[in-house]
């Protein structure tokens, strides 16, 4: 900032009225004693300058500082919090939650694409391309493994590649604690014979910022992405990646937990033609459960993803998904309430439906 003004108040002759101040006693980042002081001594050259009764040195108000006994007001009996408010407005949400059940299926179908592009405009999501490169590979006990670095746009996305065998059907897997711990997860699709790619992407995982990630996803959303659009992002272009591979292959994406199964029903929602089919487990039965249980930003940043919740639910999310297949494995109670009321959509599209287990 400094480089960018100083030239500028060079050309008004003002130079000297363009300071910066680091602050060592005790240099962390509050507005203190020695920072103020360094304030006032501006404040005095720039609008007290030859005045011998200025004094940059701060006033002594200890004894004016009260204490929060005597600042406490109590609230009235009843008065409505930030999450009963929350509560309150997200009560209608979403504001077109109606699913067009209806035997003319063109009705069906517009609401289905005009809910994807209202889906793209939230999550501003973005057509990544990739190009992969193998780093490591492996091979024991009838199983290969093999570490591929994926540059997504201008992301880098770490996937790793298990097979056993020779598979003929591919699942992208992804899990809210990362791929590390998804074993058991990868051991059940290989036995299936599927190709599995774990992936990692942003924020989870080996992906993860090494510190206040949430601080990164904020910062994300300040310059006008999204964090919930940038994973989805990541991920269908690792679909579509691994579907040009072998483009006469199905393609599975399945997903552990509420942060991952948001982001796959998000991508299967955008990307129909990479992504064949979607299993969730354990999913999130609706967004309004970050409110009811005070979940935490920090916890799981792309859930609160600005105006998701006006537009989809998580069972409006699951309608765009059709006709392609979805599973849901483990559900809360929310989930198998919420969710467990789109078989009357399938239908509509003469789609299977496998009841919410």
């Amino acid at each position: 900032m400094l480089d960018a003004a100083t030239p500028i108040f060079r050309l008004y002759g003002q130079e000297s009225k363009l300071r910066s101040h680091i602050n060592t006693d005790p240099g962390t980042h509050n507005y203190l004693r020695e920072n103020r002081e360094a304030f006032y001594g501006m404040v005095g050259d720039t609008f007290f300058k030859g005045d011998p009764t200025f004094r940059a040195k701060e006033i002594p108000s200890d004894a004016e500082v009260k204490s929060a006994e005597t600042l406490n007001v109590p609230l009235p009996d009843g008065n409505l919090s930030l999450q009963s408010l929350a509560l309150r407005l997200s009560k209608p949400l979403p504001n077109r939650a109606e699913l067009p059940v209806t035997d003319a299926q063109g009705v069906a179908r517009a609401w289905r694409d005009e809910g994807r592009n209202r889906l793209r405009d939230v999550v501003r999501a973005r057509r990544y391309e990739t190009k992969a490169w193998s780093i490591a590979r492996e091979q024991g006990d009838g199983f290969k493994a093999t570490s591929w670095r994926v540059e997504v746009g201008e992301w880098s996305v770490p996937v790793v590649e298990l097979t056993k065998g020779d598979p003929g059907k591919t699942v992208v897997l992804l899990a809210d604690d990362g791929r590390k711990a998804s074993a058991a997860e990868a051991r059940k699709w290989l036995h299936a014979g599927y190709r599995v790619l774990a992936v990692d992407p942003f924020a989870v995982g080996e992906a993860r910022v090494a510190e206040r990630d949430d601080l990164f996803a904020l910062m994300l959303s300040a310059v006008g992405h999204r964090p919930l659009g940038v994973q989805a992002g990541q991920i269908a272009a690792i679909a579509r990646w691994a579907k040009s591979e072998r483009p006469a292959e199905s393609l599975s994406l399945a997903a552990s937990g509420p942060r991952t199964g948001m982001m796959a029903l998000v991508v299967a929602g955008l990307e129909e033609a990479a992504i064949d089919a979607v299993e969730l487990r354990a999913p999130l039965g609706s967004l309004k459960e970050l409110i009811e249980t005070k979940q935490e930003y920090r916890l799981s940043p792309e859930l609160f993803c600005f105006g998701l919740l006006e537009e989809f639910d998580v069972a409006q999310l699951a309608a765009l998904i059709v006709p392609r297949k979805l599973t849901i494995r483990e559900p809360n109670e929310r989930a198998r309430t919420e969710l467990g009321g789109l078989g009357a959509w399938y239908k509509t599209w003469g789609a299977d439906w496998e009841p919410v287990h």
